[in-house]
């Protein structure tokens, strides 16, 4: 038995096929553009590691992925992206390297309130003192109050003030590249050379307060004798070194110690310098600082640029008379024969060691 369809009934089912098909035109439509969406590289601005950075998200997408890498991005586990600092010049980078680009809103774009705006440049006036007076955000000015108790000053030694203050990536290198300022290792500790213009922009970098007193470096105030002077001495046993006696005043021998190739002798109770015209005009520039006189015992012609010690000369330099404290009296003189034999070798530091250690 045929059952006939009515005009009614056809006409139902075709607006009921036409529903179906919409639906699916719909979901396809979605389905591009989540694709889309997926692939396209959104870009967002970002605080991260105590700077604005420009963070980079997409979806999982292998070829996104290796074209940011090349851009030379990191990957945020906080913020669960890669990311660039935030300048111009990587912001064009992006451009060049994807042809779509989505921005994000952040909070970071929003503008703070007038009264905000006002503080801030109030903050700004003490730029004229240092040019490396950081940019400080208004709610959290200065380094912290858990790193500010860390800051000691630990008095004055020689002519510098001794600071301990805790590593801060950025900080301390600011610290070092101020011009006085110096790590010494042996004291764990920063030397600031004891001058106005040090301690304004060293203060003013930590903006701590009031850091070191003013009892400022001033080498016309050190007092010396009469009597005092600077005697220079020829040594037997390595003719490249002369031998320096002289006061101990800090202003001498903070100087001598750092100079290149010198040591301190315990068997001379000296200084150890190598013999080179330059060494001397050096000596003799504090000699005139401090009004002093150079007694000179060097016989002529005994300062030469030729006896400029190398590096590998520098670490054999003392050698000698520390290895020889090493081996018995009646083993020396084998043992001045083998250094002799390794110097003419020229073996390296370590082998020497490693030599006469054996005996």
């Amino acid at each position: 038995m045929v059952k006939i369809i009515t005009g009614f009934q056809l006409l139902v089912l075709s607006l009921f096929v036409q529903v179906i098909l919409f639906v699916m035109c719909l979901f396809e439509i979605s389905f591009v553009a989540h694709s889309y969406s997926v692939n396209m590289l959104q870009i967002k601005k970002i605080n991260h590691k105590g700077d604005f950075q420009i963070g980079l998200y997409f979806g999982f997408d292998e070829d996104l992925k290796a074209r940011v890498r090349s851009l030379g991005a990191t990957w945020s586990q906080t913020h669960k992206c890669w990311y660039l600092l935030y300048n111009v010049e990587n912001y064009n980078r992006i451009k060049q390297k994807f042809d779509e680009i989505e921005i994000l809103k952040s909070e970071n774009d929003i503008l703070p309130p007038e009264p905000a705006r006002i503080r801030q440049e109030t903050v700004h006036i003490a730029e004229p003192i240092s040019e490396l007076q950081p940019v400080i955000p208004v709610e959290h000015k200065g380094i912290g109050p858990e790193n500010a108790g860390k800051i000691v000053f630990k008095g004055s030694l020689g002519k510098y003030w001794v600071l301990q203050a805790p590593y801060r990536k950025g900080l301390t290198q600011k610290l070092m590249e101020i011009k006085g300022v110096y790590w010494n290792d042996k004291n764990k500790a920063f030397f600031v050379f004891r001058h106005v213009n040090t301690k304004i922009k060293v203060e003013a970098l930590l903006d701590v307060g009031p850091l070191f007193p003013e009892d400022y470096y001033d080498a016309a105030k050190i007092v010396v004798n009469s009597n005092t002077l600077i005697e220079l001495d020829a040594c037997a046993d390595d003719k490249r070194c002369m031998i320096l006696r002289c006061p101990k005043i800090p202003f001498i021998l903070e100087q001598v110690k750092r100079w290149e190739a010198s040591r301190y002798s315990k068997a001379n109770d000296a200084y150890m310098l190598n013999a080179t015209a330059s060494v001397f005009e050096n000596l003799e520039e504090i000699a005139v600082k401090l009004n002093i006189q150079i007694k000179s015992n060097l016989p002529d012609a005994y300062l030469r640029k030729s006896k400029t010690l190398n590096k590998h000369a520098r670490q054999l330099i003392g050698m000698r008379e520390a290895l020889l404290k090493q081996v018995p009296v009646m083993m020396h003189t084998y043992t001045l024969a083998m250094l002799d034999y390794m110097y003419a070798m020229n073996y390296s530091a370590n082998t020497v060691r490693s030599y006469v250690s054996a005996f």
